[in-house]
């Protein structure tokens, strides 16, 4: 889906006819066919995306007072939404418009700019087109949390299993990730957060070093839950076994 509406266009169209469009805020303007088929343009300017939309949406859901498209923080750089009451600023990059194709070198160093300007101001959270779009639970998950919005839970009324690698699916942002070895803390059989742990791959490390390659919880904050997991992998490698050298 996209917010215009062709207008005018011939019958037969090839890339580089350029059509006549109205957006959905009601402006008329003109966009390469081949930039409305791939998504390219999704308005007249007014905003950057759908999904950008989308996600201040939900964002005011939760916070009454969220900007969109502010520039008061670190202008003149934007920021997609900002949540003054939190401290909290959030982007959404786009595939395209923060691809190395368009940006070239910048799209490396981009973000990572912002993210130094906001640390006098607060937080920044970053996700990707493809992570709002194909893992939504984990980042609205992540956005409550960060938020201060979730419901908290002792770890200590949790039980530790093995297993919890579909858990970790969907509530990580990035899904699964390299795993031998994958705990759960479960309230009444329920996953309410999951590690997972591998051997680690980097030459640095010493024989029998660990990597705890993945952490999440789901809709509730667990409070001193990832303690409890690396507890519990220590016992299953006591010292002077493995160390954890590092984690996503």
């Amino acid at each position: 889906k996209i917010s215009v509406t062709t207008l005018a266009a011939p019958e037969v169209m090839s890339s580089r006819h350029i059509v006549e469009c109205r957006c959905r805020c009601g402006r008329t303007f003109k966009a390469r066919s081949l930039d409305l088929l791939r998504g390219y343009t999704q308005s007249c300017g007014c905003v950057k995306s759908l999904a950008e939309l989308e996600l201040f949406d939900f964002i005011t859901t939760l916070a009454s007072d969220a900007k969109h498209n502010d520039r008061t923080v670190i202008g003149p750089r934007e920021i997609d939404v900002w949540v003054p009451s939190r401290r909290v600023g959030v982007e959404l990059n786009g595939l395209y418009w923060h691809g190395e194709r368009r940006l070239g070198d910048k799209a490396r160093t981009h973000t990572a700019t912002k993210i130094k300007e906001m640390v006098p101001h607060g937080r920044l959270l970053t996700f990707f087109e493809d992570e709002w779009r194909d893992r939504r639970d984990a980042c609205q998950a992540f956005l409550r949390a960060t938020l201060g919005l979730k419901p908290k839970l002792a770890a200590r009324k949790t039980i530790v299993v093995e297993g919890g690698g579909d858990f970790i699916e969907r509530w990580h942002i990035q899904g699964r990730g390299r795993s031998e070895l994958t705990l759960a803390l479960q309230v009444n059989g329920v996953d309410v957060a999951a590690a997972s742990f591998a051997r680690a791959l980097s030459q640095s490390g010493e024989p029998g070093t660990w990597e705890l390659t993945r952490y999440c919880v789901g809709e509730m904050a667990v409070v001193g839950g990832l303690g409890k997991l690396l507890a519990a992998f220590k016992l299953r490698f006591p010292s002077p076994g493995p160390a954890l050298i590092t984690f996503s």
